[in-house]
């Protein structure tokens, strides 16, 4: 008796016997059988055979395959760009500036607070600008604390010039930096302003720190004195600081 002939169709098929066709693998896994239209109907029933909309699903499947292995698409040059910075909010390189004219700022305390604590985006607001505060030396500064922020003010003297439309005060996020200084505070007919240095968490190679300079000019100013004077002031911190980021808010 043959020996290919006493072997099952299994140990046939695991001797290392090379397939090639479909009828070789018929023979392998099927009892011999000429009755070909019953052996398709079994293919079909375990859906084996390969209908005429087979290639244009596999290519489709394929398709489908080589996009997900390059991940989604980015549009744009800046793709990511919008979606890292909300990830990241509180803490970008360059400062997220508010700037608002309060027109006394101890009657509306309350509701600058209540507004950080429902907008997220004057939450995670980098430094808080506001501008005609009517502040005096009588009040102090622990009336005019906020939570997790640091505060610079700067209130005209009084006997000097008019206390109309007159004050400053500025808001830095303690999560945004890491140091934060006061470089210079001034105030004249014309203009006022103050400058506050901050370094921040991150910050590009670049640059050495970002100054922050919150400006208020009156209506009733002279505009050419006024300008001379924030140039000034622009020309001056440029020559100590030639790496530093300004940041103007007026």
């Amino acid at each position: 008796m043959d020996k290919s002939t006493s072997e099952s169709p299994s140990l046939r098929f695991l001797s290392g016997r090379r397939v090639s066709g479909i009828e070789e693998i018929l023979e392998v896994f099927l009892p011999p059988s000429n009755n070909v239209p019953q052996l398709r109907a079994l293919l079909g029933r375990l859906q084996l055979l390969r209908t005429p909309d087979w290639r244009s699903a596999a290519r489709q499947t394929e398709g489908k395959r080589k996009r997900c292995a390059h991940g989604k698409q980015k549009r744009g040059k800046q793709g990511g760009l919008l979606a890292r910075l909300k990830a990241n909010a509180g803490r970008p390189p360059i400062p997220s500036l508010f700037l608002s004219n309060v027109r006394s700022l101890d009657n509306k305390l309350d509701l600058l607070r209540l507004r950080l604590g429902v907008s997220r985006e004057m939450r995670n607001c980098a430094v808080l600008c506001l501008t005609e505060t009517w502040l005096n030396d009588n009040m102090p500064d622990p009336a005019f604390q906020i939570d997790g922020r640091l505060l610079f003010r700067a209130d005209r003297q009084s006997g000097k010039i008019s206390q109309a439309d007159c004050g400053l005060c500025v808001y830095v996020n303690k999560d945004w930096y890491t140091n934060c200084t006061l470089v210079n505070s001034h105030y004249s007919e014309a203009i006022e302003h103050k400058t506050v240095k901050c370094r921040p968490h991150y910050l590009p190679c670049e640059f050495t720190a970002v100054f922050v300079m919150a400006v208020y000019i009156p209506p009733g100013a002279k505009a050419n004195e006024a300008l001379k004077e924030f140039h000034n002031n622009i020309s001056s911190l440029q020559h100590k600081h030639r790496g530093g980021v300004l940041c103007t808010c007026c």
